[in-house]
C-alpha cells in the first residue's frame, strides 16, 4: 500500500468520523428543541428536524413552520382584520366578520405575546454536548 492511498484512507476515515460526531451533536439538539418547544397541539414540536450537511463541517436545527418564529421571538400587540375585504363602499374597505368563541367582530386587539426561546435555550445545551463529542479529538492532538 503506497504512502497515498493511506493518507487517503485516513482522511476518509476522519471525515466520516467528524460526519458520525456531527450527527449525534445534532440529534442531540433536535431532542432537547423538541423538549423544549411549547406545545398546544403538537404541531410546532413535531415539525422540529435537523440534518448535517454535506461534509458534517455543518449541522441545522430547525422548522419550517410560518409562526414558530412569533412563538420564539413573540410579537407585539397588533390588530387583526380579516384578509381580504369583502368590498369597497364609499371609498372605504369592508371587511367581514371575525367568528372568535367569544364572539363576532371586525377586528380583534391582539394583546401580544412574550415568546419562548426554546432554541436560545437548546443552543446553550448543545455547546456543552458538542464540546464534549468534538472536544476529545482537540485535546488528544494537544497532548
Amino acid at each position: 500500500m503506497s504512502d497515498f492511498t493511506r493518507v487517503a484512507n485516513q482522511l476518509r476515515t476522519i471525515m466520516q468520523d467528524k460526519r458520525q460526531k456531527m450527527s449525534r451533536v445534532v440529534l442531540a439538539g433536535e431532542r432537547f428543541a423538541k423538549k423544549e418547544a411549547p406545545v398546544k397541539r403538537g404541531t410546532l414540536r413535531r415539525s422540529i428536524t435537523s440534518r448535517v450537511e454535506r461534509g458534517g463541517d455543518r449541522g441545522v436545527i430547525g422548522t419550517n413552520l410560518g409562526y414558530a418564529r412569533a412563538v420564539h421571538d413573540g410579537s407585539r400587540p397588533h390588530v387583526i382584520k380579516p384578509k381580504r375585504p369583502v368590498k369597497v363602499v364609499n371609498g372605504r374597505k369592508v371587511y367581514p366578520a371575525l367568528k372568535t368563541p367569544y364572539g363576532i367582530y371586525r377586528s380583534v386587539r391582539h394583546p401580544g405575546y412574550k415568546g419562548n426561546p426554546f432554541f436560545e435555550r437548546t443552543a446553550r445545551r448543545l455547546r456543552d454536548v458538542a464540546a464534549a463529542e468534538f472536544g476529545r479529538d482537540i485535546f488528544r492532538g494537544v497532548r
